[in-house]
């Protein structure tokens, strides 16, 4: 229920036991409101609708001053899952632009 509610909240810290590797993820946008919360995720980043037992999370990051987007699925009983890393590139554009 913690790992869900985590989730649900935007973030939750991910570990890839085979490489040793711990990430600690957001599940939306860079930004935070005006009263300085942050705002729930949408389906787009967060889904526990997409399959039963499942959700699936999306969390764009920088990664060794790449633009890259986790992407994956965790099985909520085992709490295992897989995952992906793709590059993104219209925010590697923003990026590029803005300085």
């Amino acid at each position: 229920m913690h790992f869900q509610t985590a989730c649900r909240d935007g973030h939750s810290d991910v570990a890839f036991v085979a490489t040793g590797t711990n990430l600690s993820l957001q599940f939306l946008p860079a930004g935070t409101l005006a009263d300085g919360q942050r705002p729930l995720p949408g389906r787009e980043f967060v889904d526990f609708e997409r399959e039963p037992g499942m959700v699936h999370l999306k969390a764009p990051m920088i990664l060794n001053g790449v633009c890259v987007i986790w992407k994956g699925y965790i099985n909520l009983q085992r709490l295992d899952g897989m995952a992906c890393l793709e590059y993104d590139e219209e925010r590697a554009r923003v990026r590029l632009l803005t300085g």
